[in-house]
């Protein structure tokens, strides 16, 4: 992509900063929780020691922890899924709205030029592109980022 393209495409999606920042916590919720809970089954798997010496009492209360990380893992990937999506189509939409924007304002030689089927099917086939490109980015990027983190 060059400079020009990707500056355009920040300043397209500058709008839509309050959903970049949910989307980060939202990942670091997920990656968080994702984390834990090898962690707490590990716990649990501790308090078994012999056949007729388990500690239940335990287990159950880090089962039911594991069972409330899973669920708040769960929304916040649902959540996090449709802001992501939400997003990446907004800013595919104001793409094709400002390239239709500047067809209009393309003179008529360039216009007679070119058929106006192909200028269409050009814009929309590379915005749709770019919004797979961005719901891939969004997708991978920030729990990716964090995971590592």
């Amino acid at each position: 992509m060059k400079k020009t393209s990707f500056s355009g495409l920040i300043k397209i999606s500058k709008p839509y900063k309050k959903s970049f920042i949910i989307v980060s916590v939202l990942s670091l919720i997920f990656v968080f929780c994702s984390l834990a809970l090898p962690v707490i089954f590990g716990e649990a798997v501790n308090f078994i020691v012999k056949k007729s010496d388990v500690n239940f009492k335990k287990i159950t209360k880090l089962s039911v922890f594991a069972g409330c990380l899973i669920l708040i893992a769960f929304i916040a990937q649902r959540l996090l899924n449709v802001i992501n999506n939400r997003t990446a189509y907004n800013i595919v939409r104001d793409l094709r709205k400002k390239s239709f924007e500047k067809i209009q304002k393309l003179p008529l030689g360039y216009l007679d030029s070119h058929s106006s089927g192909d200028l269409v099917a050009r814009i929309m086939s590379d915005a749709d592109r770019v919004g797979e490109g961005l719901l891939m980015t969004f997708e991978q990027l920030f729990t990716g980022v964090i995971t590592i983190i």
